[in-house]
């Protein structure tokens, strides 16, 4: 199956002198820090920091009034709201939800995109808000888009993390383990070895499964001004 560009790819754009801070982020294609934060639920530049040592993520630019200052794109928000909600269902801090998201191989990353749902919201969005948030007939309507539910990662007794690439035939494989009080990157983690989830399941004390493709989608449902209902759908 053909997957679009990895959510975690590298987008640096610059978006040039005169910015338009009047209009809605989602109409000039980025949002500023204050914008990030409410949009994201993220409290401070920490982790924001933390996922750009990670490669999981770098700031965009925009020009207003000779200088330059950081944006953040709509594909920025999810990797930072994904990492928030990570940091919430299982229970880790912010900075060790990061540490997991960057345990998944890199091979696997493509399994993890947004384009084709921001590509379908854009369209609704162009045709029905103006640049200052007016909806009009839009106001009462909604709209179902899908996205496609391709990659998990499964938390085993909070000590060892599978990456679960989902399909007719899911491929587990064992990326990390918490050892001296962090996570840390599995002697198999470059390996591609098939595990099945029931053979694990069977003697594990626990198990929580993430469902990433689920996650982190917040800004998608609040920033563009219409009510959006997300089908979720795992590939066949």
């Amino acid at each position: 199956m053909t997957y679009e560009a990895s959510l975690f790819d590298i987008r640096n754009e610059r978006f040039p002198e005169p910015a338009d801070l009047t209009e809605l982020p989602a109409n000039r294609g980025f949002w500023t820090d204050p914008e990030m934060f409410e949009a994201t639920g993220a409290t401070s530049l920490l982790p924001i920091k933390n996922l750009q040592r990670r490669g999981l993520l770098t700031a965009s630019k925009y020009k207003a009034a000779g200088k330059w200052h950081r944006a953040w794109t709509i594909n920025d928000l999810v990797v930072i709201a994904l990492a928030v909600d990570v940091s919430k269902h299982a229970g880790l801090s912010i900075l060790d939800a990061i540490d997991l998201l960057s345990l998944i191989p890199a091979d696997m990353h493509s399994a993890l995109s947004i384009d084709r749902l921001v590509s379908k919201v854009l369209k609704v969005f162009a045709t029905y808000v103006d640049p200052h948030g007016g909806a009009g007939e839009a106001e009462d309507r909604s709209w179902m888009v899908t996205q496609l539910d391709t990659l998990s990662l499964v938390m085993i007794d909070r000590s060892e993390v599978y990456a679960k690439r989902k399909g007719a035939t899911p491929v587990l494989r064992r990326i990390g383990d918490f050892h001296d009080g962090s996570w840390q990157r599995s002697v198999d983690n470059d390996r591609v070895a098939e595990v099945s989830q029931e053979s694990i399941g069977k003697t594990a004390g626990s198990m929580l499964e993430l469902h990433l493709s689920r996650l982190g989608l917040s800004p998608i449902r609040t920033e563009f001004h219409l009510a959006i209902d997300i089908n979720f759908e795992v590939p066949k």
